[in-house]
């Protein structure tokens, strides 16, 4: 008789603040969205790995998993349990979202195929002491990585993140958004990189760059935790000014932000992400649709990783 499956989801993510700074050992602040991505796994009776998702389908064994496209992160967390596994997987991965819109997918997979394997494994855990693994996981994928967004699928609401423990803490109050999609989206390494090339020509202020860039997450925290949109909206007006000083603000995303600023019930916009295309934030509400791009329908959630 074939197992049961054992099911776990988790929360896609949006950067409010911190993007790139976070990866040099500054604050950032994530916060988990109402779109999830929700993993099956059963044990099989031999060593074969089955993986299938929208992206496709991959099959592997328990010996080799060895991470491949289009389901690294997978197979990753899967490596990570190995040694407690008596037998392999079948996985099957759904979500609320199409994989071009970013939203931390490559995080809320992770975290909710660990889900999962903590509970096969029956070495469940908090959703806090998951942290570390799940971060420590997909660095080994994707190498520079800061884990905030690991954060936020594991620990829902609005965070201030800190990568070098790494460790979150819950904001008191989650902003209004207003989120448009650009319709693109660069692959987040390459973005990193073409950043880390132009701060060879002016390292010196490409670090204070980087530092304020943390301190405005510092700065945002603090306002999200009194609950104040209009310092929270000049946080984010300031902070994608550096954003566009270190090179990751293209035209279509400029425009964006401009539609955003001259919306009546914004109170500050800002490239979300790594930049150079995915999504643009508002503080606030906005009913009329961009000239480019696509409004998208999120909201913040407090529901973090969810185990059943």
């Amino acid at each position: 008789m074939a197992s049961a499956y054992y099911r776990a989801s988790a929360p896609g993510s949006l950067m409010l603040l911190g993007e790139h700074a976070v990866l040099h050992g500054h604050a950032a602040v994530v916060a988990a969205v109402n779109r999830r991505i929700r993993a099956a796994v059963r044990v099989r009776t031999d060593q074969k790995v089955y993986i299938s998702s929208a992206l496709g389908k991959t099959e592997a064994s328990l010996e080799d998993l060895t991470p491949q496209e289009p389901h690294s992160f997978v197979l990753a967390t899967i490596a990570y349990y190995r040694e407690q596994l008596a037998s392999g997987l079948d996985v099957r991965i759904e979500s609320d979202f199409e994989h071009s819109l970013g939203l931390g997918s490559s995080a809320a997979v992770t975290a909710a195929v660990t889900g999962c394997l903590s509970a096969i494994t029956e070495s469940q855990a908090t959703a806090e002491a998951l942290l570390e693994p799940v971060v420590s996981i997909i660095r080994r994928v994707q190498g520079s990585a800061s884990g905030a967004d690991a954060a936020a699928a594991l620990l829902g609401g609005t965070l201030i993140y800190h990568p070098d423990t790494p460790s979150a803490r819950r904001l008191a109050h989650d902003p209004p958004l207003a989120v448009v999609y650009s319709g693109y989206k660069k692959p987040t390494p390459q973005v990193i990189a073409m950043v880390a090339h132009k701060s060879e020509v002016l390292p010196d202020m490409f670090a204070e760059a980087m530092a304020l860039i943390g301190r405005s997450a510092e700065e945002g925290a603090q306002a999200l935790d009194r609950g104040d949109w209009s310092r929270l909206g000049a946080i984010c007006d300031f902070a994608h000014g550096l954003m566009e000083a270190i090179g990751v603000v293209d035209r279509p995303l400029a425009e964006i932000v401009h539609f955003l600023r001259n919306s009546p019930h914004i109170l500050g916009a800002k490239v979300s992400g790594a930049g150079l295309g995915d999504c643009v934030i508002g503080i606030g509400t906005v009913s009329i649709p961009p000239p480019t791009g696509r409004l998208l329908e999120i909201a913040v959630t407090r529901e973090g990783l969810q185990i059943d």
